[in-house]
């Protein structure tokens, strides 16, 4: 069925990489970030989040890599080992920290 719309205050995985790309991005605004990153992430089509994560690794903001990282994998349950294999190698690319990725 369709995605239920992103809870109020929700970022989806395409506006975190458009807000990463924002000049002066300080460190209080990154823990903002990370409480807004919602479930729905989870959903976020891989590409999106791909992009997400290479934007917080260029501004060095690991935790919002890994929590991005995290709602990728968490949406990797149910793909199949290849599908999943596969979207390792991507985010393994992307500069997602290697350790989120040994489950």
């Amino acid at each position: 069925g369709p995605a239920p719309p992103p809870a109020v205050g929700e970022l989806s995985a395409e506006d975190l990489a458009r807000v990463l790309r924002l000049p002066g991005l300080t460190m209080k605004e990154e823990s903002v970030l990370l409480q807004a990153l919602g479930p729905s992430l989870k959903s976020a089509p891989r590409p999106a989040l791909l992009q997400a994560i290479r934007a917080a690794i260029a501004r060095g903001c690991n935790e919002l890599a890994r929590a991005v990282t995290d709602s990728a994998l968490a949406g990797l349950d149910g793909l199949g080992t290849e599908v999943a294999l596969e979207a390792l190698a991507d985010l393994a690319e992307a500069g997602a920290p290697p350790d989120s990725l040994v489950a």
